[in-house]
Order: C-alpha cells, then sequence, then structure tokens
C-alpha cells in the first residue's frame, strides 16, 4: 500500500512538472507573439484551474526575474535549502521540480532576449562619402569612400562590424549598452565618445578626439587581450597579430580629414602616400624601382586633385611620370 501511494505521489509530481513546462512555454510564446488560433488554444488550455494556476505563479516568477542578476540561481537554491527542514518529501519535489523548469526555461528566455537584434543596417560607400548617418541612439557615424560596415543594436549591447575602410563615430552615452566595433583582428569599446577608426591594409589605426576608448587585439582563435585605453588626443595602430605599430599624440585638426577632402602626410614614402591617393582615384601607380618609391614626402593635399601632388614630387625629386592605360608609372629623369 506505501508503494502504491508513493507510485501515485511520483506521477502526480510528473504531471506538475509537465504543466509547469507547458504554462512556462506558453509565456515565451506569448512574448514572441500569438496567432488567433495559439490565443484560442491558450485560452482553452487556462479553463483549466490547475493549468491556470501554474500559468499565473511562473508568468509573475519569469518577470519579476528579468531584473535580477546573476546571484538569482544562489538565492534560490538557499530559498530552498531553508525550506528544506520544514516541508515534506511531496513538497518538497514539487517546489524543486518547478524551480528547475523555470530556472530552465528561464536562462532559454533571456538569452533568445539578449541575442534578439532591435536594429540591423548596412552601409556601403563606393566611390562617394556618406556623412551623418544619424543612429537610432543618436550617435553618429561618417563614412569614407569605399566603406563598409553593418550596426546591429541588442537590448544590452551596441555592435558594428567593421569589414573595411574609415569611419568617424560620434557615440551617444549609454552605461547599460556599450557600442562595440569589432573588426577581423581587433575590437574597440567605448560608452560615449568621439574618435576615428581606420581599418586598411592589414592593420587598424584608432585616433581619439575625446572620451576614453578601450583597444583590445581578437586572435584568431577568437581569444581576446585588452591592450590599451586611449584618451584624448591618442593615436594607436597595430597588426594583425596585435603587435602595437605606433601610439602617438594625434593632431586632433588631422583626424578625418578626409571628411574635407583632405590628405596630411608626416615624412611618408610615396608609395604610401599614392596607396593613400589611390582610394580617391581610379588609376594605378607603378614605380619603376624600390628607391623610387621609398622617397619621402609631407604635406596638406586635396583628394580631388591628386594631379596636384603628382606635380609637387615631380618638382621636388626631378621625376618622370607617364599615364598609360589607367596606370601612372613613376621614374627617374
Amino acid at each position: 500500500e506505501k508503494g502504491i501511494k508513493q507510485t501515485k505521489v511520483t506521477a502526480f509530481n510528473e504531471e506538475l512538472e509537465e504543466i509547469d513546462k507547458k504554462a512556462i512555454a506558453w509565456i515565451i510564446k506569448e512574448k514572441e507573439g500569438l496567432n488567433k488560433k495559439e490565443e484560442d488554444d491558450l485560452k482553452v488550455w487556462l479553463e483549466n484551474k490547475t493549468h491556470k494556476k501554474s500559468y499565473d505563479e511562473n508568468k509573475k516568477l519569469l518577470f519579476e526575474c528579468k531584473s535580477l542578476d546573476d546571484k538569482f540561481i544562489d538565492e534560490l537554491c538557499s530559498e530552498f535549502n531553508q525550506k528544506h527542514e520544514k516541508i515534506n518529501i511531496f513538497e518538497k519535489s514539487k517546489y524543486l521540480a518547478a524551480s528547475i523548469v523555470a530556472l530552465v526555461f528561464l536562462s532559454f528566455f533571456f538569452l533568445q532576449e539578449s541575442n534578439r537584434v532591435l536594429f540591423s543596417k548596412e552601409f556601403i560607400s563606393k566611390n562617394e562619402k556618406i556623412l551623418n548617418i544619424a543612429l537610432e541612439d543618436n550617435s553618429l557615424i561618417d563614412l569614407d569612400v569605399k566603406s563598409k560596415l553593418k550596426v546591429e543594436y541588442y537590448k544590452d549591447k551596441r555592435v558594428v562590424d567593421f569589414q573595411e575602410g574609415k569611419a568617424l563615430f560620434f557615440v551617444s552615452k549609454d552605461k547599460t549598452r556599450p557600442f562595440i566595433i569589432k573588426m577581423k583582428n581587433a575590437e574597440i569599446e567605448v560608452l560615449g565618445t568621439k574618435f576615428e577608426v581606420i581599418n586598411l591594409d592589414e592593420k587598424v589605426t584608432v585616433k581619439v578626439l575625446s572620451g576614453v576608448v578601450k583597444v583590445s587585439h581578437i586572435s584568431d582563435l577568437k581569444k581576446k587581450k585588452d591592450l590599451i585605453q586611449l584618451k584624448k588626443e591618442e593615436s594607436l595602430s597595430l597588426d594583425n597579430k596585435g603587435n602595437i605599430l605606433d601610439f602617438s599624440k594625434a593632431d586632433l585638426t588631422q583626424i578625418a580629414s578626409w571628411k574635407n577632402d583632405f590628405i596630411y602626410l608626416e615624412n611618408n614614402s610615396l608609395k604610401d602616400a599614392t596607396s593613400f591617393f589611390q582610394r580617391y582615384v581610379n588609376k594605378k601607380v607603378e614605380f619603376d624601382s624600390y628607391e623610387i618609391s621609398q622617397l619621402k614626402i609631407s604635406g596638406k593635399f586635396s583628394t580631388k586633385h591628386f594631379d596636384d601632388f603628382l606635380d609637387s614630387i615631380k618638382l621636388l625629386y626631378s621625376l618622370k611620370i607617364e599615364e598609360k592605360e589607367e596606370v601612372l608609372k613613376i621614374s627617374k629623369k
């Protein structure tokens, strides 16, 4: 007789557990949105008093716990242990089963919530800049020519997948949602600031106009290593392996100069200088020798007047420039 009674109790507990699972499944589905048939099915299911009680209790639990932190599980376990000696086997197993089921579904529920994309848009510039891109949180992005990025906003973060090019970011402060810029082997995280990012030729450069920017390296194995926090007027360049190529003071007047169609050169090689211009002109440049390609040049030049730059290097180094089928060949006279 005792065995039969225990079997009935076990069966009843299992039935209650299944009802709890069904109730939580309905709550999650209801949050996502029910169609007309599902609304009718839920109404019919809730006509059962046991179903209705489970639905109400679990809904209260799920949405009250939404504001709790990671200590919730420990607190729940502690609460269970305190009641351990005061409740009989049947009540204990019912409480534990409901708690476990609720926690499993709660974890799934909030994981889905945090991974749900609230806003998504891709921006691609070809031969024209895209300026004053306004995002939903009043952040702004200026995009140079031949640049590409995708913006996605989630409940707990704002993420930019910056594939290539140059961009100036003005990020609105939001302590609950950090602004994260992801590249192949680097990551930038801020709460609110203004800075330029250049992602070109296997190298990332960050220049800060205001605020603080945290720069991290992401290895090929996707392991993250924090490198440095950049402040106003600081500039950092790193390669794909996380090696810091340059850390220096930034000239605020030169940050994102491409917005105004200018390039600033500071003792750059002719090879690097012409590669900067090639983003803005559809011409390929070839050097007659390695020595010529490594000649240095400084100055402020307009991206819209490539010929002025060419005239400058011709006079400076007595060079000859020949053009054939959109290819410029630079050699000594």
